[in-house]
């Protein structure tokens, strides 16, 4: 028996992968239940992060164009956004939309509502997924009378949910570290910030989180040596975290994978704000 299929977009990023882990080893389905997880990757994942998936034993899909993906028999869906393709937020959707999906949880940032750079995407997929998961669909008794089968009653009944996970970390920015975690070393200019997540939890117990937005903040937390420690488990390999001065994080990484001048700035306020112990 399984309790559903749950679909990862992003999946060989480190949160997701986390996520993913915590599903497999702490997740409150029973002995009678099994997991199903299918994990939607990047084309250019590593080799390091497709390992750890196959090692979980979940279906691995790698996306080659987000406009083609197919949501289709899935029951839950995880939303992980890419910083380069921050405009495939809606369509993922409307496809979750389309293909019936029961609940959507979509990871956004901290004051999405209030932030005039690249928070004004996120907060566009907030609108759009509590637009189109948000109405309760119940047809007509006409329509119910043409229903000839369990299939054509589920999709005249199609009750979604949604929820949303604002964090001040967010982890796609994990990227522009990838050079220096192959060889080992996560250098971020965050001091003892703290970082934290619960998506694992809210995707197994959905039920208790329908319909609302949390912002991630108390005592369940990650500091950078944390995040290092869960990247060494992940990619079985060991990640040492070191502190470092912004000007090094920047021009060592930053630059080279974040070319945007403005994004970038906006990356390291986070950073900066993470590290005062204001996020």
């Amino acid at each position: 028996m399984t309790k559903g299929r749950i679909f990862v977009l992003e999946a060989d990023r480190p949160t997701a992968l986390a996520t993913i882990r915590a599903l497999y080893t702490t997740g409150s389905h029973h002995s009678n239940c099994r997991i199903d997880i299918t994990a939607l990757v990047s084309e250019h994942a590593s080799k390091e992060a497709l390992a750890a998936l196959q090692e979980l034993s979940c279906k691995i899909v790698t996306i080659t164009d987000p406009r083609s993906v197919s949501f289709e028999g899935c029951t839950k869906l995880y939303v992980v956004g890419s910083p380069e393709r921050l405009d495939s937020l809606i369509p993922y959707i409307e496809a979750a939309k389309k293909a019936s999906v029961q609940f959507v949880l979509l990871q956004s940032v901290l004051a999405a509502d209030e932030r005039g750079d690249y928070g004004r995407k996120y907060l566009n997929a907030e609108k759009k997924l509590m637009e189109l998961f948000g109405k309760k669909e119940c047809s007509s008794s006409e329509e119910n009378s043409k229903a000839r089968s369990p299939e054509d009653h589920k999709k005249l009944h199609h009750h979604a949910w949604w929820c949303i996970l604002r964090v001040s970390f967010y982890d796609h920015y994990m990227f522009a570290f990838k050079d220096g975690i192959k060889k080992g070393v996560l250098e971020l200019p965050i001091g003892d910030g703290k970082i934290g997540y619960v998506s694992a939890n809210i995707l197994d117990k959905s039920e208790n989180y329908y319909s609302h937005i949390y912002t991630v903040t108390g005592n369940e937390l990650f500091s950078g040596q944390l995040l290092a420690s869960r990247l060494s488990n992940i990619l079985k390999h060991e990640v040492k975290y070191v502190p470092s001065e912004m000007a090094h994080v920047e021009e060592k990484y930053l630059k080279k994978h974040i070319p945007n001048e403005l994004l970038r700035e906006n990356v390291m306020t986070l950073f900066d704000l993470i590290k005062k112990g204001k996020f």
